[in-house]
């Protein structure tokens, strides 16, 4: 007698929810609600990018001053740096940092800014420009040689390549905009404090612990936080 193999479809558990144990660090901490959530959620956002960026110039720097310099990995992490550094400023779903952001910049900081977004507009985010370009050649004989001939025809690549005096300007700029941001967060963390003062504890209390959250699963438990359609995207952070 032949065997026939049997094949069952396994069923899919869930998974169970977490335990929270009555000692965990984060049995009382909530989500916030409201706008001035999302608005600390987003400078939370641009903080992260700053440090990515910076976290990307030290490399640089600690690359450089180890030779050999491996050219590809510099290149990598200056591009990094790049488009770190400038997504607080783009107009995306986040709002934007107010426009007094950049006030406070001495002149060559405002120079390494513009040079920076330079390099993403005409650079990274174009393969054709005066940084980046491929050659159509040819190559002769030397005539020394008592023959004058085309050898041969090809292309040639030729790219700017990043110093790290560059990375360093944009590691002090990139600083100097954390403590910036850091001064921003603080004074609307002291606004929304006040708000929650007159909130109900009861309310407060009642709202699930952040233990239940799970990023993975694409949505946040709260269903109250100002979406896309709810805001637009490009107003400025302000403390009304």
């Amino acid at each position: 007698m032949i065997g026939r193999k049997c094949h069952t479809d396994r069923m899919t558990v869930p998974e169970p929810p977490p335990r929270i144990e009555p000692n965990h660090a984060l049995l009382w901490v909530r989500e916030l609600q409201g706008s001035g959530a999302a608005t600390l959620a987003d400078i939370a956002g641009y903080r992260d990018d700053f440090r990515r960026a910076q976290d990307a110039c030290e490399r640089i720097l600690k690359t450089a001053a180890a030779p050999p310099v491996d050219a590809t990995l510099v290149e990598h992490l200056w591009t990094s740096a790049v488009v770190s550094y400038l997504r607080p400023f783009q107009r995306d779903r986040r709002q934007q940092l107010p426009p007094s952001f950049l006030d406070a910049l001495t002149p060559a900081a405002m120079q390494t800014h513009e040079q920076v977004k330079a390099i993403r507009n005409k650079h990274i985010a174009h393969s054709e420009n005066t940084m980046e370009t491929n050659l159509a050649i040819y190559e002769l004989s030397d005539p020394a040689g008592g023959n004058r001939e085309v050898l041969r025809v090809g292309t040639m690549a030729l790219r700017r390549h990043w110093t790290p005096n560059e990375a360093l300007a944009l590691l002090h700029l990139i600083v100097e905009r954390l403590s910036a941001l850091h001064s921003l967060t603080g004074a609307i963390e002291a606004h929304v404090m006040t708000q929650m003062r007159d909130m109900d504890l009861d309310e407060l209390y009642a709202e699930p612990s952040v233990l239940g959250l799970r990023v993975e699963r694409g949505q946040s438990a709260a269903n109250k936080r100002p979406q896309i359609h709810d805001r637009d995207p490009s107003s400025p952070v302000t403390l009304d």
